[in-house]
């Protein structure tokens, strides 16, 4: 190969070889900008990240009752005033919001929530931090403009989402109970506000019963031993002396025997679906409202689900040790049942139902309904044949003129 060939080798060679890139240099500027981008994009990326952890977060109860609001029916404050107030001042304490309304229901509350995290969006899914949720929440930043206040708490720029929460409370008299039980119509006051109120489920508190039934009862038979004083003063007294003028006649009030009101109430807690909460006094009542509602506030924040032990409707759908429990709970209301004596009958008779199978066979005798649970084992004794009459009378007495002993 000659002199020239080789040069236009070389030539061809270098033709067809890439050409080398220009190394430019950034200038300041450029430099200054990159390294904004890039600190934008690390804050996006923590942003994100806080708001993914923000939304699934365990809220301090406190924090979580100050976006409620509590509707209180107005007659709290108009015919009970004093109590009114007190536990008005009882429940702004922990930052709760109140509103009085006229509600239907006398004497009720229920709450209402306003909250800008994402997991009270309509068309948010309650799992666990995932792909879902990282999705939902870069939807929603597509439609807010990232702002530095937005950075620093992502959820300000969130949309406001308002919701009422599905628990409704009610207030009863000690006396309005004995009245309605007596009359038979507490069942149909309860299944009443149930439908006036069917998302929600109910709650109703009787303030007092004890103390009432105590008092109303001295009343009772010391205006009947006046009565019978005044009787037998009459019927003593000469005929020839002048008739002395009758006082004014004290009529007794009328009671339902315990008996049937303790069933009434189980009743209603196991059929019904209601959760009956007795309190002993005003102090207790507004604890208990005030305890209600941190449990309300706090629960869609918690990461197991909640058990809401004040509401017996969550029963239909909790396991069977739970529902011996509530079964034992109701139990245990009755006077002289102990949380053991509760634990071992619920250990044969699961459920309400098993042992209304018993209390309702025709082929068995009353003597056997009566003493189907003396003889259970409590620990080193066993079920009286007493207690074991007395709780089948309560499942079962119809007559409200016979007394339980």
């Amino acid at each position: 190969m000659d002199t020239n060939d080789s040069q236009q080798c070389t030539q061809a060679t270098q033709s067809t070889a890439p050409p080398k890139k220009k190394t430019t240099k950034k200038t300041d500027a450029e430099k200054e900008e990159d390294k904004k981008r890039k600190e934008k994009e690390r804050e996006l990326k923590k942003a994100e990240k806080l708001e993914e952890k923000d939304v699934h977060r365990t809220k301090k109860k406190d924090e979580a009752v100050m976006e409620l609001t509590a509707y209180i029916d107005a007659r709290f404050f108009t015919q009970q005033p004093d109590n009114g107030e007190k536990m008005e001042v009882n429940l702004r304490h922990g930052g709760l919001k109140i509103e009085k309304i006229e509600s239907k229901t006398p004497y009720s509350i229920f709450w209402g929530r306003e909250s800008n995290n994402a997991i009270f969006a309509p068309d948010f899914e309650s799992s666990p931090p995932s792909t879902s949720t990282s999705t939902s929440i870069k939807r929603k930043r597509q439609e807010t403009p990232v702002t530095q206040s937005f950075l620093k708490n992502p959820t300000d720029h969130f949309p406001t989402y308002s919701r009422t929460e599905p628990f409704l409370y009610v207030q009863i008299s000690a006396q309005d109970v004995c009245d309605k039980i007596a009359s038979g119509t507490f069942v149909q006051h309860i299944e009443e506000i149930q439908k006036d109120h069917h998302d929600k489920k109910l709650t109703v508190l009787i303030e007092g019963l004890d103390a009432y039934w105590s008092k109303t009862n001295r009343s009772n038979s010391t205006k009947a031993q006046r009565e019978a004083d005044a009787l037998l003063s009459q019927a003593s007294s000469s005929s020839s002396q002048p008739s002395r003028k009758k006082g004014k006649s004290t009529e007794l009030v009328f009671l339902p025997e315990r008996q049937l009101v303790d069933s009434t109430l189980v009743e209603v807690q196991l059929v019904n679906q209601c959760q009956i909460i007795h309190s002993q006094k005003q102090e207790d009542t507004h604890e208990y409202i005030g305890r209600l509602t941190a449990i309300i506030a706090h629960a869609p924040y918690r990461r197991t689900k909640p058990n809401f032990d004040f509401c017996p409707e969550s029963v239909k759908k909790s396991k069977t040790n739970d529902m011996k429990q509530v079964w034992a709970n109701q139990l245990i209301q009755i006077h002289g049942v102990t949380d053991s004596i509760a634990t071992s009958i619920t250990s044969q008779y699961p459920t309400f139902h098993s042992l209304m199978q018993y209390y309702t066979n025709p082929i068995l005798d009353e003597h056997t309904k009566e003493n189907i649970l003396a003889g259970i084992i409590v620990g080193n004794k066993t079920v009286g044949t007493a207690l074991s009459s007395k709780i089948y009378r309560i499942f079962t007495e119809t007559d409200q003129k016979r007394i339980l002993h």
